[in-house]
């Protein structure tokens, strides 16, 4: 599906050279990296520094250090040679949500572009990517709806929280993630481990809170039902543009 010029850069086949989709990685490339790690601390700065913090370090020399570890991520992502997984390619997609904010209206998703062409829109799933080998993440491709576009560096920003979650700011540390987690499922299948339900870790997890007032509950759950309603409504649509998109280009370039 891609082969590599003499330059070391990835060239794209017909299919994708189609599409007016970018890589997720050419999207970091083209936007201002000041502008993108000020979004990035606006919403994830807790987690950077609970990451760095020494306290044998001032408060800024604290800054001075999130903001190194920031930036050399950002830098490690753009030498990786980008390359598709076996699956076939992945989308990026943002879609609205009842935030509270124009800052907080909206997720973002992950599909693959096989899935959009043969499947109901109902029966195609979106996937965590945390685990992806970041080669493989790069190469993602971003949606270019328009709700997307104006979120963008709102999904690149949610993209290097999620690749970073487990291993950290390091490809290293996200290597080492993923073969804990491989070497955990083994265990499993081995029958050397026990599996656990998300109750026996937070027991609190399904309980309805104390009602204050009489009623409480029952609107609350109303609440959180509409909102699942308008969510999965909204992520359907976004869903139904990508899908018209694909077709029409894949149309093109048959």
């Amino acid at each position: 599906m891609t082969q590599t010029g003499n330059d070391g850069k990835i060239i794209l086949d017909r299919y994708l050279k189609g599409l007016n989709m970018k890589r997720i990685i050419d999207v970091i490339n083209e936007l201002d990296e000041e502008e993108l790690i000020l979004a990035y601390l606006f919403v994830y700065s807790p987690v950077l520094f609970s990451s760095t913090f020494d306290k044998s370090l001032s408060i800024s020399d604290t800054r001075d250090a999130c903001l190194k570890k920031l930036k050399s991520f950002i830098k490690s992502l753009k030498e990786l040679t980008p390359k598709i997984g076996d699956d076939g390619e992945c989308i990026l997609f943002a879609y609205k949500t009842p935030g509270r904010s124009n800052n907080d209206d909206m997720e973002t998703g992950l599909v693959y572009a096989n899935d959009l062409l043969n499947k109901k829109i109902d029966d195609v799933k979106t996937y965590a990517y945390d685990f992806t080998p970041w080669e493989e993440a790069v190469f993602f491709l971003v949606s270019d709806s328009p709700f997307t576009k104006k979120h963008l560096i709102n999904v690149v920003v949610s993209f290097l929280y999620e690749i970073s979650f487990w291993g950290g700011y390091t490809q290293k540390g996200h290597k080492k993630a993923i073969d804990d987690l491989n070497k955990s499922i083994k265990e499993l299948e081995d029958g050397g481990g026990k599996e656990h339900d998300i109750t026996d870790l937070f027991p609190d997890y399904d309980k309805e809170r104390d009602e204050e007032y009489p009623l409480e509950n029952e609107f609350m759950k109303n609440i959180r039902e509409a909102e699942n309603n308008y969510i999965t409504y909204c992520r359907k649509m976004e869903l139904f543009y990508l899908k018209k998109m694909l077709k029409e280009e894949r149309g093109k370039d048959e």
